[in-house]
């Protein structure tokens, strides 16, 4: 978790931020990637797709998480 530290002292060393932001932004890619491969994502007595179970619920914080991070490597950049 010490990229996400590197986002959080952004506003004093931008340049330790962009690092921070491309190691979170990978991150964040690879824990949405579990929202299509991992099984109990969506609900299926539902009917599925976009219908979350509690392992969806789980990982729909990382979309947040990913678009704060690409927001803070524009910002530091």
């Amino acid at each position: 978790m010490h990229c996400i530290a590197l986002l959080a002292v952004k506003p004093w060393w931008p340049k330790p931020s962009i690092l921070g932001s491309i190691l979170a932004i990978l991150l964040f890619l690879a824990t949405i990637g579990f929202m299509f491969t991992a099984p109990g994502v969506f609900e299926a007595s539902q009917g599925g797709f976009p219908a979350l179970g509690a392992n969806g619920y789980f990982l729909v914080k990382d979309v947040a998480l990913l678009g704060i991070s690409v927001w803070t490597l524009a910002d530091a950049l």
